[in-house]
């Protein structure tokens, strides 16, 4: 006190601000340790935060690699299945096409079996018919033969004998015959030794069996020609059912073809 008391007021102004200048460097001084450590508290922070952004970033590239990696993969499974498929496409396409062919030659074959079934049967419908025929012409002949040979003395017997008959069905000839024939048996049984024309009767019964026969031989021609006029129907039938099952034959193939 004694000390300040001495001081001049110069001294002391300078001394008073002395103390407020110490005073303020003072406090700027404690403002600067606590902006200090608020700075380090943020710089250890900004520290955490980058050290939680490189294992982010670390952790992101590895999912990134990870990533790469399963696209490579990804893309090597997808060029895998697309070669699987164009290969499975080829095989089916393959195995259709070998089946179209394979049925298309079924069919083909089964036509072909068809044709030649229906020419063997045409063909052995024709030689039937042929044959038939023959033995038909051979017949006709053999019954003209026989009915020339059985022609020849009974008319020569008639012309001598008898005028010619007038004209009667062939039928109501052999119905005559058959009646003569019973009755000349009755009358050369109990008049054989008595009656004079003998002769002329038997001649008659020939005549009456001649005329018989030939009736029952245009009998039987009527009929093989009946026989042979459904033979020559069955004939045109076979051929119109041939002609058809060739058209259709011809049609299947064109279709196949097509």
């Amino acid at each position: 006190m004694a000390v300040q008391q001495g001081m001049s007021a110069p001294a002391q102004a300078a001394q008073s601000r002395l103390r407020r200048l110490l005073a303020k460097q003072t406090q700027d001084v404690k403002d600067l340790e606590v902006e200090l450590q608020q700075r380090e508290a943020e710089r250890v922070h900004l520290l955490q935060l980058l050290k939680y952004k490189e294992q982010t970033l670390q952790q992101e590239s590895f999912a990134a690699e990870r990533l790469r990696t399963a696209l490579c993969s990804a893309k090597g499974c997808k060029q895998y299945y697309l070669m699987l498929c164009v290969l499975r496409c080829w095989r089916d396409a393959a195995l259709r096409a070998n089946s179209c062919r394979g049925l298309a030659r079924a069919k083909e074959q089964s036509v072909e079996v068809v044709i030649r079934h229906a020419c063997s049967a045409l063909a052995m419908g024709l030689r039937q018919v042929t044959s038939r025929r023959m033995e038909d012409a051979m017949h006709e002949l053999w019954l003209h033969a026989a009915a020339h040979r059985l022609q020849a003395p009974t008319a020569e017997a008639t012309a001598r004998d008898f005028p010619p008959p007038l004209p009667v069905k062939q039928e109501a000839a052999a119905k005559r015959g058959h009646e003569l024939d019973s009755g000349i048996a009755s009358l050369s049984l109990g008049e054989a030794a008595s009656d004079p024309r003998h002769e002329e009767l038997s001649e008659l019964v020939e005549v009456a069996e001649y005329e018989a026969l030939v009736a029952r031989l245009h009998s039987e021609l009527r009929w093989e020609r009946s026989r042979r006029e459904a033979c020559d129907k069955a004939l045109e039938t076979l051929r119109g059912s041939y002609s058809l099952l060739l058209s259709r034959a011809t049609a299947d193939q064109s279709l196949f073809k097509a």
